[in-house]
């Protein structure tokens, strides 16, 4: 029996071409969407915080939940508490950090989305 033949280079490079342009569209997708996000969300009242040079920790007295987030973490809470908006965090973390501003976005949308599930962000208000 004979075994498979190895992958060759171009089918590797086609693999790695398909998952660029995933990555490419995704990203397109979630920079139109932070674009057009006119206010940042806001954080919930009544947080005790403590920034310091590591990152943060944040005590919510009504739950009783306690939140740690490192450097890039302090940096999003702090701006959010000041109402910057989420373009302008990550443009500020892609220069801070030296790294592509997709990944900025991907990072702020994943700490939005865990501070939203451990429920520290204010219900959206209608106006």
């Amino acid at each position: 029996m004979r075994e498979p033949a190895a992958p060759t280079i171009l089918s590797r490079l086609m693999v790695v071409n398909s998952l660029l342009r995933r990555i490419t569209i995704r990203s397109k997708i979630t920079d139109a969407a932070f674009a057009a996000s006119a206010a940042p969300p806001a954080l919930k009242d009544g947080m005790s915080v403590s920034v310091h040079d590591d990152g943060l920790v944040a005590l919510d007295p009504q739950s009783g939940i306690v939140f740690s987030a490192n450097r890039i973490g302090a940096l999003i809470w702090t701006q959010l508490a000041q109402r910057i908006s989420l373009d302008a965090i990550a443009s500020e973390i892609s220069r801070a950090y030296r790294i592509d501003r997709a990944i900025a976005v991907e990072d702020i949308c994943r700490f939005l989305t865990d501070l939203q599930r451990r429920g520290l962000l204010q219900a959206a208000t209608k106006r």
